[in-house]
């Protein structure tokens, strides 16, 4: 016999539109190559997920920390924001390059429908970008 239970869904803002894009009482998701969706601490995410949203910011990181997060619309042009800070701030990347300090972020809000867990999925990627970026479907082509 299958016992049913009603789970609460996590209660989110219209739009998502909280003051940060990590949404509030989410569990911030990952994805890489190696180890397929997963949260911050490696647990494996749930094969099935309802994308309940998307939306984009702009961020600046400083010593691997938000230093400003810009939600409100139209989003600023980053260029514009990252040419008022001079090159010998910014921080080295990867490629020991130095990497721009504001950049587009990308969001998809995903519920685990049998938990009611919340997720938050943050990414400046391409692959982010052109996954959620111009579309309101959130995971078209992506699934967990």
């Amino acid at each position: 016999m299958v016992e049913k239970t009603n789970v609460p869904a996590p209660i989110v803002g219209p739009g998502f539109d909280g003051p940060s894009l990590l949404a509030e009482n989410s569990i911030l998701a990952k994805w890489d190559s190696d180890a397929g969706w997963h949260d911050r601490d490696g647990t494996p995410m749930p094969s099935t997920v309802i994308a309940l949203g998307v939306r984009r910011a702009v961020r600046r990181w400083q010593d691997h920390q938000i230093v400003d997060e810009i939600l409100d619309l139209p989003l600023p042009d980053c260029d514009e924001l990252n040419s008022a800070i001079d090159k010998s701030e910014w921080e080295t990347g990867l490629t020991n390059e130095p990497v721009p300090p504001y950049s587009v972020w990308h969001a998809a809000y995903l519920l685990d429908p049998i938990t009611g867990t919340l997720f938050s999925y943050l990414n400046n990627t391409v692959a982010a970008r052109s996954r959620l970026g111009g579309s309101n479907r959130a995971c078209d082509g992506c699934r967990p």
